[in-house]
């Protein structure tokens, strides 16, 4: 395993993973707060990753295994 900062090149799985966190932690969400999600925080994370947010992610091979975001 590797830890790295994340990169532009993570977001999409950054997105993926954090929706799944939601979907886990809140036993499902609305599909139209689903899909707002997943049109605003690729954004999110582009205009805010390595300025006030900040990314590390854990890799096993080409994979993420885990996130951990703070801001």
């Amino acid at each position: 395993m590797d830890v790295d900062k994340a990169a532009m090149s993570d977001v999409t799985a950054l997105v993926d993973m954090r929706l799944q966190y939601l979907r886990e932690d809140h036993g499902g969400l609305d599909a139209d707060l689903e899909d707002a999600i997943k049109g605003a925080l690729p954004g999110y994370f582009r205009a805010h990753l390595g300025r006030d947010l900040f990314a590390y992610v854990i890799r096993e091979g080409r994979s993420i295994a885990a996130p951990a975001i703070s801001s």
